[in-house]
């Protein structure tokens, strides 16, 4: 193994990242990597196991190893004899048989840049680090350009060249085929391997052929083959001996014609969902301990999931428990639900959208029954409502909200309401009481004689990820506005991820960038209240005072004005209680300002020239024109249309303008459509449910879309 350098660095000291790639012969084992001697193993990654042969057994292993120098190299070198002669994470005697680099890296104007070796190949859309390394694809040669030198944390490596490919088998799909320990799933692997295997064998470069999925549509097998070659030799001799793998498929399935393709590059290629060309769409069921399944379909970007219903066994198991006890439920039974509802979700801390789901369902039903049952709440249950509604609002399901959102448009309002009904059952014996967690804050106080003198102040901060700057709320009721009788609680509550799954109206682009606060007093109206919200995004403008209207599902401002903005707050006025925030839309970049001024001079340059162009023709040609009074009219008819068609499109482009730089102008008139029948008071009415593969997998999210979303394997259970 040699050492390359880049050309043009002069004489600096390149540092140089060697990804190592072995093939060991042991008995069947899978063991987990180690560290050893400050080496630092980075993972294990089984990419080829072989068929066992007695006792032994062949596996790939990636190891990530970095040297600078000759020294390093040795101590490399060492570490394999040393790993050979005393193997670290398998019984018995090892023998590595092949060791090949796949990376190397060098520094070019400051950046680390690494490529892959002769036989390898990054498999888009992301390389080593995905938060810290970007992708290069263009040209003959894809480079991996990374920020930072620490590569730790690298999940994405280069791997050998692959080919796909995909044929249809006209036999009824049964989901066993779905379930890789299953009879039927190895009975159709094993034939297909050895068909395949038979039918590459003699292609130069060929390695390894492995079935990978199995999806409905009769049945559509997808299988990867694995090579050393560059892929468009590899693709090439596939190619070449398609119609012999064909010929031997043929002898143990029915194939459909012309089903059977090869391709090098999968649009869609990912651990759980394997690889798909645009538009495929693929489900899988739930992992053990779940049920339900997950939809995803290939987009230009990589997989989308559109559809997620797994749900964590204890919960359905929960569900069906408050079933049974809805009819002859207690106080007691209820706040035991709770608190099992708040220990399965500790125990078990997955969000998924099915999970989500379930948790806005439960905390549903139980404020139902206890309003209509007149159940107290405890201040153990309330505290066990508030745990969960902190889990659920984590940050980091917020895009297991928005796959949830696309089923159940609903979900969040749902769990808003059901907080609110919670809210309003604790007694005022147990209250004062405060809760504040990570994504909600949550107060009640007994109201006395001191609202009637001093009001109400409800105060609180909030720190998003990431930042030290708090996020404050306030909200201020004035004395004036407690007459008596007093009410007997005041129940206040702020989220900063509640507004997130509040969808805003499909017209315009205007977003929740503030806390959501909410104020509820049980049984009382108020005239007044003041409240004053950070700005979430200080580059955002044209702030909208707006409350979420439980009967319509969306923000609406009846009743809410602003009443001032400075660049760090808003503050509104409203004249009801129930939960409010505000609106704002992006701002028009200084920059386009004298654009849109530019092009509004030009307008109105060539419309004048084109006026007194017209004028001077008629001025010239009048006596031609004017022999007739049909012709007089009719030219005064044309005249009136071309005004009128240029008032239209005045209109229409005021509007299109209007629409594009004020995108929160369309809330006047929904606000008049709405107040004839929207509530503006709180509402107390009824509220209304990871694979199956050789790993589990969970979803967690980067990026700010809908569509950044990634399965993260949590556990495995080779």
């Amino acid at each position: 193994m040699s050492c390359r350098t880049r050309r043009g660095q002069g004489k600096m000291r390149v540092p140089t990242l060697w990804l190592f790639s072995f093939f060991m012969i042991t008995e069947g084992w899978n063991g987990f990597l180690g560290s050893d001697d400050g080496i630092k193993t980075k993972q294990e990654l089984i990419l080829n196991k072989e068929k066992p042969l007695g006792p032994f057994q062949e596996y790939e292993l990636l190891l990530q190893v970095a040297y600078r120098d000759s020294k390093e190299k040795r101590d490399v070198k060492n570490f394999l004899k040393l790993l050979e002669a005393y193997p670290l994470f398998l019984p018995g005697p090892v023998k590595i048989i092949r060791a090949k680099s796949t990376t190397y890296c060098g520094i070019q104007n400051g950046v680390l840049r690494c490529a892959c070796d002769d036989g390898y190949s990054w498999f888009p859309p992301s390389c080593l680090d995905p938060q810290k390394c970007y992708l290069h694809t263009e040209g003959s040669l894809q480079s991996c350009d990374c920020h930072l030198n620490n590569l730790t944390q690298s999940v994405h490596f280069c791997e050998r060249t692959k080919v796909w490919g995909t044929f249809k088998i006209n036999e009824r799909f049964t989901k066993d085929l779905l379930d890789s320990s299953s009879a039927i799933y190895s009975k159709y692997t094993t034939g297909i391997e050895i068909q395949l295997k038979e039918a590459y064998k003699s292609i130069q470069g060929f390695e390894s052929v492995q079935v990978t999925q199995f999806r409905n549509g009769s049945i559509i097998a997808g299988y990867e083959v694995v090579g050393s070659s560059n892929t468009s030799e590899l693709l090439s001799g596939i190619e070449q001996a398609a119609k012999k793998a064909k010929t031997g498929l043929h002898q143990l399935f029915p194939l459909e014609d012309n089903s059977f393709r090869v391709f090098g590059k999968a649009q869609c290629n990912s651990i759980v969902f394997g690889f798909g060309s645009k538009n495929d769409k693929y489900t899988l069921p739930c992992s053990s301990g779940y049920s339900g399944s997950i939809t995803a379909r290939c987009q230009s970007s990589g997989w989308h999931v559109l559809r997620e219903t797994c749900v964590l066994s204890e919960l359905e198991e929960l569900k069906k428990d408050f079933s049974v006890i809805a009819s002859n439920a207690t106080e007691a039974t209820v706040s035991s639900l709770v608190q099992n509802l708040s220990m399965v979700i500790q125990e078990n801390p997955s969000t998924t959208a099915g999970n989500l789901a379930s948790v806005v369902s439960i905390l549903g039903n139980i404020s139902s029954l206890s309003l209509e049952r007149h159940f107290n709440v405890s201040i153990s249950t309330m505290e066990n409502v508030i745990n969960i509604s902190d889990h659920v609002l984590n940050s980091a399901s917020v895009t297991n909200w928005t796959v949830l959102l696309q089923k159940e448009k609903n979900a969040g309002s749902q769990l808003l309401e059901s907080l609110e009904n919670i809210s309003v059952l604790v007694p005022s014996t147990a209250l004062p009481l405060e809760f504040s967690r990570e994504f909600i804050n949550w107060k009640g106080i007994p109201a006395s004689s001191n609202q009637s003198n001093l009001g109400y102040n409800y105060q609180t901060e909030m720190f998003p990820e990431n930042t030290s700057i708090p996020i404050r709320g306030h909200a201020l009721i004035r004395s004036d506005q407690f007459q008596k009788p007093l009410p007997e609680t005041i129940i206040s509550m702020t989220s900063l991820t509640l507004g997130n799954i509040l969808p805003v109206t499909k017209n315009g682009n205007a977003q929740v960038n503030g806390p959501v606060i909410s104020m509820v007093i049980p049984n009382y109206s108020i005239n007044e209240i003041f409240l004053t919200f950070s700005k979430i995004e200080s580059n955002l403008s044209q702030p909208h005072c707006v409350f979420w209207d439980f009967n319509h599902s969306q923000w609406n401002d009846n009743g809410c004005h602003l009443v001032n903005e400075t660049p760090d707050l808003v503050t509104c006025r409203c004249t009801h209680l129930t939960s409010f925030s505000m609106l704002m839309s992006p701002s028009v970049p200084p920059a386009i300002v004298p654009v849109v001024k530019w092009i509004t001079f030009v307008g109105l340059g060539v419309s004048i020239g084109s006026l007194l162009l017209c004028l001077t023709i008629e001025a010239l040609f009048w006596k031609q024109v004017n022999k007739s009074q049909t012709s007089h009219t009719r030219h005064i008819c044309m005249g009136f249309f071309i005004l009128c068609f240029g008032m239209l499109l005045d209109s229409k482009l005021r509007q299109l303008l209007l629409n594009k730089l004020s995108p929160l102008s369309f809330w006047n008139q929904a606000s008049k459509q709405n107040s004839s029948d929207s509530s503006v008071k709180p509402r107390f009415k009824k509220t209304f449910n990871p694979f199956q593969h050789e790993r589990k997998y969970v979803l967690s999210y980067t990026g700010e879309s809908s569509n950044d979303i990634m399965l993260t394997q949590f556990s495995s259970s080779e």
